[in-house]
């Protein structure tokens, strides 16, 4: 498919982020914190498995993660489809190729790097990755990510990228990195941003949050009584969508289709 790019003013706020493309950054961080990744809720699996059997994907078989890392929305999804999950550095793939090995899960492993995939051109029905731009200050570098995905994609591209709305979790950050986690010191998108630099390359289809953190703020205050935030009440009171439309998610989810 022939685009026409339009290149987004960059913002002069953006931070270099040179240590996300050392080996030995993301060796460390996964010493760190890949356990605590595996133990996690696979939001955006849950997440892209709904909107599939909604209809919201239509014909989904074939999957693949761009810089999957710990692989744990793979992970879920190929008890479903057919899942490759890529990176650039492989050490995060071990505990998730132990954990699929142990259980049902049919998930399939590759190094690639993600501006020049090996995979040929309409290889997969959905290409999606999870917080993978916000490495990048480049608008350039974006560009060739997406074109890249585009091209092995023969229905959709899913993107999640971190929302400049959301105060509480730029708050939390802004903690990490200061206190010298390179991890935390992200590129934040707008929802308009991200559109404007996803549009060239086909037709949005839909814009979410993954989760909403003021939410699970208040579900999960320890200064609310035990047995109210276990009661029926008080759980339906934040399944009402009205909170969904006055506050911000966390990160931002798009979906184009190509």
């Amino acid at each position: 498919m022939e685009v026409k790019v339009e290149i987004v003013k960059e913002s002069t706020a953006v931070q270099s982020f040179g240590s996300f493309k050392k080996e030995d950054f993301w060796k460390q961080q996964w010493d760190d914190k890949l356990q605590k990744y595996m133990t996690e809720k696979p939001k955006l699996g849950l997440l892209i498995h709904n909107w599939i059997l909604r209809g919201v994907m239509q014909n989904v078989e074939s999957i693949c993660e761009v810089a999957a890392g710990s692989c744990v929305s793979s992970l879920y999804l190929s008890m479903f489809y057919d899942v490759i999950a890529t990176d650039m550095y492989e050490y995060g793939f071990g505990a998730a190729k132990k954990r699929a090995s142990s259980r049902n899960f049919r998930l399939k492993f590759q190094k690639e790097n993600a501006f020049g995939f090996s995979f040929p051109q309409d290889k997969f029905d959905l290409v999606f990755h999870n917080g993978f731009f916000i490495c990048f200050n480049s608008n350039k570098d974006i560009n060739k990510l997406i074109a890249e995905q585009v091209r092995i994609s023969k229905k959709y591209l899913l993107v999640v990228v971190h929302n400049k709305n959301d105060i509480i979790n730029q708050y939390r950050f802004y903690r990490k990195a200061h206190q010298g986690d390179g991890l935390y010191r992200i590129r934040w998108y707008s929802k308009e941003e991200i559109i404007r630099l996803l549009q060239p390359y086909g037709s949005i289809q839909k814009v979410a949050y993954l989760s909403y953190p003021v939410i699970d703020l208040f579900r999960n205050s320890g200064k609310i009584p035990a047995s109210i935030r276990s009661s029926d009440f008080y759980k339906n009171i934040w399944l009402l969508s009205i909170w969904r439309q006055i506050t911000f998610g966390d990160r931002l989810v798009v979906l184009l289709k190509v």
